[in-house]
């Protein structure tokens, strides 16, 4: 059984604080977890636009241009896909001559 995600009571902006001040590679990866977890709100808010993402890469991107957050692919894949349940706005590429 899965435990629940504990409250997060620092604010995104003190986390991000704290995030660039972190020298401990492991504190740092850990702080940088607990501020995606905090501003997941803001990513909400993007996934709901009717323009969304492209593609999981475009969200990696995103998050690492806009929040400087340099998470791994595979933990952001997971968080929209499995935590946020959230797919993708743009349909697959198809092939010109299947009907």
């Amino acid at each position: 059984m899965k435990t629940p995600v504990p409250r997060i009571d620092e604010t995104p902006a003190e986390l991000k604080r704290l995030l660039d001040a972190e020298a401990d590679a492991q504190k740092h990866h850990r702080l940088q977890a607990l501020y995606l977890l905090q501003t997941r709100q803001a990513l909400r808010e993007r996934l709901a636009q009717p323009e969304g993402f492209a593609s999981y890469k475009a969200i990696w991107q995103w998050l690492q241009h806009d929040y400087g957050l340099s998470i791994a692919y595979k933990t952001v894949h997971r968080l929209v896909r499995y935590q946020l349940r959230a797919k993708l706005k743009t349909p697959r590429k198809s092939h010109i001559k299947k009907p």
